[in-house]
């Protein structure tokens, strides 16, 4: 049986860390992956994955997908500037990283109803886990730590 703490909830085996505000929450919930070693994954509520980012070794050695870039409008600097200070980097640095894996097309939006495009992007997480994980999302950002 998995155990989770703190903010975490328990849904089909899994510790999901529900988080709704991205700009005091990020780094907050990048360390708690950290120290659970696990993988910090964001996701949109409505299964819009509107830019999922593969394998940013660049942050602590840790993967991030996350979703949502281009919507995060004015939280957008916020965002950025968490990323730059938590790891270190200029802004400019940190906003080159992040557009460097965001896939091409991100401006609209895509929908990923078969699992097994979600497995193929994500090689770490299984079709059966990636639908736990996305059924159950229920907030706009949702941090999800395995």
């Amino acid at each position: 049986t998995v155990e989770c703490g703190g903010d975490y909830r328990q849904i089909g085996g899994s510790c999901l860390l529900f988080v709704t505000d991205i700009e005091v929450s990020f780094t907050k919930a990048i360390d708690r992956c950290a120290r659970r070693g696990g993988t910090l994954l964001q996701l949109e509520s409505n299964l819009n994955l509107l830019s999922l980012i593969k394998d940013l070794h660049f942050l602590h050695g840790h993967n991030l997908f996350f979703s949502g870039f281009s919507e995060l409008g004015p939280n957008l600097d916020a965002f950025v500037h968490n990323i730059a200070e938590r790891f270190h980097l200029s802004k400019s640095d940190a906003l080159r990283h992040l557009r460097q894996f965001t896939p091409e097309g991100s401006n609209s939006t895509d929908t990923l109803n078969d699992h097994s495009q979600i497995s193929n992007l994500c090689p770490a997480i299984s079709p059966e886990t990636a639908s736990v994980q996305l059924v159950n999302c229920n907030t706009r950002f949702s941090f999800v730590c395995e």
